[in-house]
Order: C-alpha cells, then sequence, then structure tokens
C-alpha cells in the first residue's frame, strides 16, 4: 500500500507539471546555445508564423539576444527573410 501511495503521488506530480508546462510556455526552457538545432529552427519559424509579427518581438517576448540567434542560425546556413518572417536556408 505504501508503494501505491509514493507512485500515485509520483503521478500527482507528473500531472501538476505537465499542469505547469502547458499554462507557460515550454519554449521558456529551450537552450538556444547547445538545444538541437532542428527543433529550435522548427520552434522559431512556428512561433514567427502563428503568433509574431516580426523577429524582434519575438525575440523581445522571449528575451533572447537577438546577436545569438542570428549567429547560431548562420552556423547551420539559415538567415531571416523579413518578407516571409521565417528563418530559411541560404
Amino acid at each position: 500500500e505504501r508503494i501505491q501511495g509514493y507512485r500515485n503521488y509520483r503521478l500527482k506530480i507528473n500531472k501538476d507539471i505537465v499542469k505547469y508546462i502547458i499554462k507557460k510556455d515550454v519554449f521558456f526552457m529551450f537552450n538556444f546555445e547547445t538545444g538541437d538545432f532542428n527543433i529550435m529552427i522548427g520552434v522559431v519559424n512556428m512561433k514567427l508564423r502563428d503568433e509574431f509579427s516580426s523577429l524582434d518581438d519575438f525575440l523581445k517576448t522571449y528575451n533572447i539576444k537577438k546577436e545569438r540567434l542570428m549567429k547560431r542560425m548562420e552556423e547551420h546556413g539559415y538567415h531571416y527573410q523579413v518578407e516571409n518572417n521565417q528563418f530559411v536556408r541560404s
């Protein structure tokens, strides 16, 4: 019975964490300097497409340094296209 109670407690904690992540934005937990680039480009472009009208708005909202983001994108052969509000392969 003790183990069952512990298991239920862990499930409750996990559900609380999931609720927190859903309420907050999972994107806050991403590390731009070391995170997987493919995930980063997908999430950034999705955010730009669905939620932001410009790169500057996106950067301001998430408190991201433009120089760091641009450097990481350029290292992987991407550049920002203002007219499409997306990062595209150069």
